[in-house]
């Protein structure tokens, strides 16, 4: 199934690339139809045929392909019993992936392209307001289709995408990636700038996971009394049917797995846990706080299981309005912090010290303020500021610990190693060099997916899914050391709003799992990270970018071992903007400079105690009155009634 899904994905891009070049019609992306053509023509089943048929712009890109690949020596999967039903879920996972690439990755795609083409004009792609910059009205064309005109409708947020279709798209897509690559070609190795493909291509040779639910299910048992003689079903009453199994698949996913030691049940269930196991489903489903929702996901290695959590009362009211507070209904701040000791002492002096340092190379880093109870007043408060970076998530999880393996396995086997280091790219716009480039896919693929099936790269896998779930308790532990309702973390919303997905090219944090996790120790609110890192979090003035001179032809005069002489005539220097240190400019604040990190998460703290104490938010964050209260202050300092404060920890 491993070799099915990535030539799928092959055949996919490769017949968009036809289909672009050659002005033909575009496939409908969000069919089921288009993308079980292409699982079926790689390999090939009794009802393949029928494709010519239906759709003759594939069928002849899956002539053209099979030809190919016949020429280099591979030969295609033979098509097994059971193997429809896999196909079906692989179908399922690609049109969702599809549809998340085009969606999600629109707003990078289109930034590069302006940013390229015609400079600082990327705010006018979003916005309907009236403008006369040139730019500005020809790229709001281009994002239309003909005989339409620019409105809110064509705006290309990822649910405006969806609606409007995602074929032209794709088509803007194909012309983004054509200028990416000429701009390349004319300066290699510009920051920034960098190819992408149209449609999710698989570049990991390692077993893939499959789906086992009632469909597949079925499909395996078919497999198992084809291949075994004498072979009795053990329920003999439901029919070995994909139909006959979906509708009894509360009864064959329990036959087929011994999950009941994983359904737990409600704190309040009065009934033993070996009553609890015999009761039937419907029953269970009354007192359980986890049910088993028939779905088990496995890569031959290791398993996990779905389970289902019945709703509350709250959640099946609705979901919670976005215009309500911040801090949850009935919590009361109970604990003294440092901070509010500081704050009734009239004192706004502060000293930031940082325990482990700001990286902002990751999303995965965090910055967090805490306060401590019992402390006697002091004359300066005091605000500490920790940190949990990307780096130290990665060791936890032992990332680090998989590269050297890896690379050990590329000096054991120098195949391995020089198979791996010439893959060529399919990251391109051009239809004959993805065809040119697919023969080296063809030629190794074999051996990379047999020395992944030999080689303990499942196992490593397993180890760094599940070193990375302790390594995000780890870290929640660490921001929250004692368990208390009482903590109160303010989590941004900058990993949650549109187009933002990961900080310049960066990986992404694992954001759920570490809310998830400090969810389990503490009560997590989500912020509103707007203007945070902008505003000085002493004066709340605009605090502006910092600039430093670089030599752009120094690297030139590296060399090995040897001390060039400079010739201050070729010396040129170029004003570079430092994105993680910002400036204050206000002349009666004391604070000059301000690291982005540290300075949102203080005025994110500011923030979370301003709704704690039922101010709401601040008017100097507020979207509509940023131009009325840029000087105004988030609190009253000298406001002697304020009530007690609380341990408050803010995640940037």
């Amino acid at each position: 199934m491993k070799q099915i899904h990535m030539e799928a994905w092959h055949l996919v891009n490769l017949h968009t690339l036809r289909c672009l070049e050659n002005e033909l019609p575009l496939p409908d992306y969000c069919s089921k139809t288009f993308f079980n053509h292409c699982c079926a023509g790689v390999s090939t089943t009794s009802q393949t045929y029928l494709i010519a048929r239906k759709n003759p712009d594939l069928w002849e890109s899956i002539k053209i392909y099979q030809s190919q690949r016949e020429r280099t020596g591979l030969s295609e999967v033979d098509h097994l019993t059971g193997y429809s039903e896999l196909k079906y879920e692989l179908r399922e996972q690609m049109v969702v992936n599809t549809g998340v690439m085009i969606r999600e990755h629109f707003l990078k795609r289109l930034k590069l392209y302006v940013d390229i083409t015609f400079g600082v004009i990327m705010r006018a792609c979003y916005s309907v307001d009236e403008t006369d910059v040139a730019g500005a009205l020809q790229m709001r064309d281009v994002l239309t289709p003909d005989d339409t005109e620019w409105s809110e409708q064509r705006i290309p947020w990822p649910d405006r995408i969806k609606e409007n279709g995602l074929a032209f798209y794709v088509r803007l897509l194909w012309e983004f990636q054509a200028v990416a690559e000429k701009r390349m070609e004319e300066v290699p190795n510009e920051k920034g700038v960098r190819a992408f493909s149209l449609s999710p291509v698989s570049t990991t040779y390692s077993r893939a996971h499959i789906k086992i639910n009632e469909p597949t299910l079925a499909g395996f048992y078919s497999r198992i009394r084809q291949r075994v003689e004498g072979y009795r079903w053990a329920l003999p009453s439901i029919a070995l049917s994909v139909t006959s199994f979906q509708t009894n698949r509360w009864t064959v996913m329990r036959n087929a797995f011994d999950i009941a030691r994983f359904e737990t049940r409600l704190p309040v269930c009065p009934m033993t846990k070996t009553e609890f196991a015999q009761l039937p489903v419907e029953e269970k489903y009354e007192h359980s706080s986890h049910l088993f929702a028939n779905q088990v996901t496995t890569d031959g290695y290791g398993a996990s299981v779905l389970l289902c959590r019945p709703k509350t009362e709250a959640e099946k009211s609705g979901k919670k309005s976005t215009e309500g507070p911040v801090v949850p209904p009935g919590y009361v701040p109970t604990v003294r912090s440092r901070h509010d000791v500081g704050e009734e002492d009239g004192n706004a002096n502060r000293d930031v010290r940082s325990g482990g340092g700001v990286d902002r190379r990751g999303r995965g880093r965090a910055t967090g303020l805490t306060g401590y109870e019992g402390l006697r007043r002091r004359a300066i408060a005091t605000v500490e500021t920790s940190s949990a970076l990307a780096r130290g998530y990665r060791h936890l999880a032992g990332f680090n610990r998989f590269r050297a393996w890896n690379e050990g396995q590329k000096k054991r086997h120098p195949e391995y190693q020089t198979t791996i280091g010439d893959i060529p790219s399919f990251k391109t716009a051009s239809y004959e060099q993805y065809l040119e480039r697919l023969k080296y896919f063809w030629h190794h693929v074999e051996f990379l997916i047999q020395l992944c099936v030999d080689r303990p790269f499942l196992k490593w896998k397993f180890f760094q899914k599940r070193m990375a779930r302790v390594a995000v308790d780890e870290i929640a532990r660490r921001i929250v050391p004692t368990v208390s309702r009482q903590t109160c973390v303010a989590y941004g919303d900058l990993s949650r709003r549109k187009g933002i997905k990961g900080i310049k090219g960066h990986a992404p944090s694992p954001e759920k799992r570490l809310k998830e996790a400090l969810r389990k120790r503490a009560t997590v609110v989500s912020m509103d990270e707007f203007r945070t890192s902008k505003l000085c979090s002493q004066c709340h003035q605009t605090l502006s970018a910092v600039r430093y001179s670089v030599n752009t032809k120094l690297p030139k005069r590296k060399c090995k071992g040897v001390v060039l002489v400079r010739n201050r005539a070729e010396v040129e220097f170029e004003d570079k903007t430092c994105n993680a240190v910002l400036r204050c400019d206000h002349e009666n604040c004391e604070a000059r400079y301000w690291n982005r990190d540290v300075n949102a998460t203080i005025n994110m703290v500011e923030l979370l105690k301003s709704e704690v104490l039922g101010r709401g938010r601040m008017g100097c964050c507020c979207e509509r009155t940023v131009s009325n209260v840029l000087n105004a202050r988030l609190f009253d300092f000298e406001n002697p009634t304020a009530p007690a404060g609380l341990p408050i920890l803010a995640w940037s």
